[in-house]
């Protein structure tokens, strides 16, 4: 009888046995959380026992990813802003008059963001969100923490 292999054939075999192989290994050999008096734990059938955060421990990092939340909102809402702001400007030749009406005619998606200064040839938007300011002064400058004023 004649047994011809591909390439392909072989190197899958491969790799479900190394897979397999590591599986066994990794469920018997890795280390068990402990659980300590802080921490309790719930048995998940399928997966074994999981152990939950204190309180304590979820309020601070429900009040870091909160910060940083904010700030990446505060961010998007100036990004957004921007090329909105620029297609005024091509149509009409100035930043005066813009206002967060006008550039949501232009970009239904802008939102939260404060026009303090429109000039002739440049602006200042901002958006605030939580205790997050970040603003824009441009065109040609960076989104950065802070405010216009």
């Amino acid at each position: 009888m004649d047994v011809t292999l591909r390439l392909w054939q072989v190197v899958a075999a491969a790799a479900v046995a190394a897979l397999a192989v590591g599986l066994m290994i990794g469920r018997y050999t890795a280390p068990k959380a402990h659980a300590g008096p802080e921490y309790f734990g719930v048995d998940v059938p399928s997966v074994g026992t999981i152990y939950l955060p204190t309180k304590a421990e979820a309020d601070v990092f429900r009040a870091a990813y909160g910060r940083d939340a904010k700030r990446s909102e505060a961010q998007a809402n100036v990004r957004a802003a921007v090329p909105a702001i620029e297609a005024y400007y091509a149509d009409h030749g100035t930043y005066r008059g813009v206002t967060l009406s006008k550039l949501q005619q232009y970009d239904a998606g802008v939102k939260d963001v404060s026009i303090v200064r429109a000039g002739r040839t440049g602006y200042c938007l901002e958006s605030a969100v939580g205790g997050a300011t970040y603003r824009k002064s441009g065109p040609g400058g960076d989104t950065v923490s802070g405010s216009c004023r």
